[in-house]
């Protein structure tokens, strides 16, 4: 029931559920579905949108009449309570995705159901995320102990699957929109209360556009040894001001070492990254794919990481 809980706090594309193929649909298999899924404490506290729990169910109560079963009252019931509930479009504009660490350990995240928001995409959870987090939980090693700047933090996924399972002395946290860096408080507040805070990782959150990074960066001269960034490398309008800082950064971190993860759309826009970064005197070296695709392994697009070193 893992599988089907772990796709479900995601929000998983219906048309893409993989159901178990032990999965029968008797009243036995109904009813821990309900305890394991519906009431599961994160699907309670942080729930998906209520138009994927409806679909959910729907789709559930189909497979279930299919099989020639009959649909228990509790999913009848959760149905029809989500069916009755008015239409809220404040409440449909953003919902809870849920991503599975490994062992009992989420990351839950407030995101936005629609692509753009507010004039930015940096309120929802990116392909290169999902697969920077596999890739970090299996190279723990690189990141603990370690004082991390994050470009481009988003809704924070990277970011805080870092500070919650790779043990970081101080991750910053930065992004250009001020909706963006709100949603971040937020989002961060869900996953590090302020009593882990305090007992040791020390958490930052800044609005940083990288046109003025010179002035608006105040970190020390000794503190960031290591940058992280997912999906930034997405149009060619941004990749300039992005290696104008990644070159500012590694002048006042020399010894810093940047990873940067990226969904390659348009092969000429990252051809075009890596021209320009030649230029800068970077260099890049490809790094292995996670052997385990526990988020992105739904994922059909080349990504592609990279690290990065002066």
């Amino acid at each position: 029931m893992d599988q089907v809980l772990n796709q479900f706090l995601t929000m998983k594309l219906l048309k893409d559920f993989e159901w178990p193929l032990a999965f029968k649909y008797s009243e036995a298999a109904q009813r821990d579905l309900v305890e394991k899924v519906l009431k599961h404490p994160i699907s309670v506290r942080y729930p998906p949108s209520r138009s994927y729990r409806t679909h959910f169910l729907k789709t559930l109560i189909g497979k279930v009449e299919a099989e020639g079963e009959e649909v228990i009252e509790d999913i009848y019931g959760s149905y029809a309570s989500l069916m009755a509930t008015p239409h809220n479009e404040d409440e449909d504009r953003v919902c809870y995705k849920s991503y599975h660490l490994g062992n009992s350990n989420y990351v839950s995240l407030k995101e936005s159901t629609q692509m753009i928001s507010n004039g930015t995409t940096g309120l929802i959870t990116w392909p290169a995320a999902h697969y920077f987090v596999d890739w970090c939980m299996e190279n723990k090693h690189l990141f603990e102990g370690r004082h991390i700047l994050e470009l481009g933090s988003g809704s924070g996924l990277a970011g805080l699957a870092v500070c919650c399972g790779c043990n970081p002395a101080s991750f910053c946290f930065t992004d250009c929109h001020e909706g963006v860096v709100q949603q971040l408080n937020e989002n961060i507040a869900i996953n590090v209360p302020p009593p882990q805070v305090g007992s040791g990782l020390c958490i930052q959150v800044l609005q940083l556009d990288w046109s003025d990074v010179e002035d608006v960066l105040p970190l020390g001269p000794n503190m960031v040894d290591c940058i992280v960034a997912t999906d930034v490398v997405y149009d060619t309008d941004i990749i300039d001001a992005l290696l104008v800082t990644l070159v500012h950064l590694f002048r006042r971190y020399p010894c810093a070492v940047c990873y940067i993860a990226s969904c390659v759309r348009k092969k000429e826009t990252y051809d075009y990254f890596t021209a320009k970064l030649a230029e800068t005197l970077i260099t890049s070296e490809p790094q292995k794919p996670p052997q385990y695709r526990a988020l992105s392994g739904g994922h059909d697009q080349n990504i592609v990481l990279v690290r990065l070193t002066r």
